[in-house]
């Protein structure tokens, strides 16, 4: 009886120690986790609105005017800067010059004024709240009056003077410009801003060469390209509600 109760005891430990071992001793599977797919950052949508406008006049003709009499000329400016990332401008200049040949035997006049519209990409849009680097397309149309003035001098017709007048003279122009604008303090900016021109039409008449044209500048025969430069002071009217941190 007592054999078969000890052996029974036996059993149930030997039963115990192996279930206990199989829990202990035996590896359990790792869990694998899957990775997970990087997330996206998502783009902030554009907003289109007005940041500010801005009043100014060039400069550089102010400084060609007071160093040549023969030239009369300024400029007003004025821009929209649209969600720090598109600048629209528009310019409107008055423009006289007067010049004689070598001989003096020539003299011509030119007196008119044009309209400039462009629209520019500021690359510092995000890098700077205030400063500005742009590169973008202008269209320019001057209308004037043309006057030439010439000296005869004939021993067969004797001495005088014939004079050409052309009034309503019109030219187109486009523009590649590229250009800065720094801010001095508060609303206070200056700017500067190289134009690549090209002449696309003039009216010419054939009693008299256009010689200069109003935000073009002289005209050279057999080319239709020059350079311009405008250096502007400007102030910069903030617009809409400001962000924190602007």
């Amino acid at each position: 009886m007592y054999r078969y109760f000890i052996n029974i005891c036996l059993l149930w430990v030997l039963a115990s120690g192996i279930g206990l071992a199989q829990q202990t001793g035996a590896p359990q599977p790792e869990k694998t986790v899957e990775p997970t797919a990087p997330q996206k950052k998502l783009k902030e949508p554009f907003h289109w609105e007005i940041n500010s406008v801005g009043l100014g006049v060039d400069l550089a003709p102010l400084v060609l005017t007071s160093l040549n009499d023969q030239v009369t000329r300024y400029e007003a400016y004025t821009d929209l800067l649209l969600s720090r990332t598109w600048l629209v401008s528009a310019a409107y200049g008055r423009h006289q010059t007067q010049r004689a040949d070598r001989a003096q035997t020539f003299d011509y006049e030119s007196k008119g004024s044009y309209l400039r519209f462009g629209i520019d990409y500021n690359f510092l849009r995000k890098a700077s709240k205030t400063d500005m680097i742009t590169l973008g397309l202008r269209y320019a149309h001057a209308t004037f009056d043309h006057a030439g003035t010439s000296l005869i001098d004939s021993s067969y017709w004797g001495g005088g003077e014939l004079h050409t007048q052309v009034n309503g003279v019109s030219a187109n122009i486009v523009e590649l410009a590229g250009g800065i604008q720094v801010n001095l303090f508060r609303h206070f900016y200056l700017g500067s801003s190289f134009r690549f021109m090209i002449l696309a039409s003039v009216s010419d008449s054939p009693t008299l060469n256009v010689a200069d044209i109003p935000e073009y500048g002289p005209r050279k025969e057999g080319n239709s390209t020059r350079m311009g430069y405008n250096f502007f002071v400007m102030y910069r009217l903030p617009i809409g509600p400001r962000k924190p941190g602007n």
